[in-house]
């Protein structure tokens, strides 16, 4: 059975989709792959993620931002340049968001199955702080 691995983020007040992600950027995470972005607006709970050229990114962002926040919005995020990440989540009300580790994920040295997430929170918690973070939560498991 294979592992999940995630971390669970709280925010004082409901965040501004595209301020996330422009920060996340200026820190050296990516949203492409292959010139694509991969997101997700899911207001029936079907989860049917789609991918639109990098041009669109802005376009994509402006949606999350301007709809009302009662409903969930992901995205590909890719946290280093051999495209290690996830997906990260905005939760309905966008006051809390989840961070799913599911794309080359990180193993703890020596560990052949435990997610290393300080590996991933040295890379969100100084963003996220910024965007008055108030807890996180991490688990691994299968």
């Amino acid at each position: 059975m294979a592992r999940s691995s995630d971390i669970d983020f709280s925010f004082e007040e409901k965040l501004e989709v595209s301020a996330v992600v422009h920060r996340l950027m200026s820190h050296g995470a990516s949203f492409l792959r292959d010139g694509r972005v991969t997101y997700v607006i899911d207001k029936e709970e079907m989860f049917d993620w789609q991918s639109v050229p990098a041009l669109e990114l802005e376009r994509v962002l402006a949606i999350a931002d301007t709809e009302s926040a009662d409903f969930s919005f992901g995205l590909a995020v890719f946290l280093d340049d051999r495209f290690t990440g996830g997906d990260l989540l905005f939760h309905p009300g966008h006051k809390t968001a989840s961070f799913m580790v599911t794309i080359n994920r990180k193993l703890l040295f020596g560990s052949q199955r435990f997610c290393d997430f300080g590996w991933y929170l040295n890379r969100l918690i100084p963003v996220f702080e910024e965007f008055n973070l108030t807890s996180f939560t991490a688990s691994d498991y299968s």
